[in-house]
């Protein structure tokens, strides 16, 4: 069986948020047609989200995509500092000229 996680993301003021569930606008208004504030920060607190948005579809609890971290690379390094042939210390032989024929 084969699952696909869909995520969707929304631009706000410059940041993207992760939008991680979207509560309809009924579900947290009182009475008095007033947003039940406690109500919607529980829900909040719940998806452990860090912005709350609203549209028309309702209140977007949302969590920000933090900006990835820029390092540069050099392509000519290959992270390794000491070069290795693949022989251990013990087993580097050296290379004497004088032991073969021209």
């Amino acid at each position: 069986m084969t699952e696909i996680h869909l995520v969707k993301l929304i631009k706000h003021n410059d940041t993207w948020y992760k939008i991680l569930r979207l509560i309809k606008d009924q579900t947290v208004m009182r009475k008095d047609n007033t947003i039940h504030m406690e109500a919607l920060a529980a829900w909040r607190d719940y998806y452990r989200a860090d912005k709350v948005l609203h549209d028309p579809r309702g209140f977007m609890l949302c969590e920000r995509i933090e900006e990835a971290e820029w390092v540069d690379v050099d392509p000519d390094d290959d992270g390794d500092d000491d070069e290795y042939d693949g022989r251990n210390e013990d087993e580097v032989e050296e290379y004497n000229d004088d032991e073969y024929e021209y």
